[in-house]
């Protein structure tokens, strides 16, 4: 198993981060919060180029966990979100405050997304966008200033 450098300590104690403490029922969602510990064997960081699939380029993404990565798949261009953000009922949306680590870093993350060159964005929580992905990605964004 590889992980980000900052979410490896909570796989291997088989509990999720804290969730923000803005959000109500915190205490129950980190109750629900726990899973068989997971050995990772290798980290990786921002930037990083995974010889995966022909090339996946680490973006640290952080707010959903301290670790939260997406990857940009280069030899197609494709942007694999996460959960900074997903599409539902036909409109990018930012990811679900209520299991963020950190809301506002996520937003933050959410911007870092436009950073990466890319015609399709895929989401891990709706269908991708072909071809516009990139366009209807800063889109989203520009209303988020």
């Amino acid at each position: 198993m590889s992980a980000h450098a900052l979410d490896a300590p909570f796989l291997a104690q088989g509990q999720c981060p804290p969730i923000d403490p803005s959000r109500n029922f915190r205490s129950l969602l980190m109750k629900w919060g726990r899973f068989d510990k997971i050995t990772v064997s290798d980290t990786f960081t921002d930037g990083q180029l995974l010889d995966l699939a022909g090339g996946l380029r680490v973006m640290h993404t952080p707010g959903h966990t301290p670790g939260h990565t997406s990857f940009v798949h280069e030899p197609t261009g494709v942007l694999i979100t996460g959960d900074v953000i997903h599409y539902w009922r036909s409109a990018i949306r930012i990811g679900i405050k209520l299991y963020c680590h950190d809301i506002a870093l996520n937003e933050e993350s959410a911007h870092k997304l436009s950073q990466a060159q890319c015609e399709t964005v895929a989401f891990t929580h709706g269908p991708h966008l072909e071809n516009e992905g990139q366009r209807r990605l800063h889109e989203f964004l520009a209303q988020r200033r």
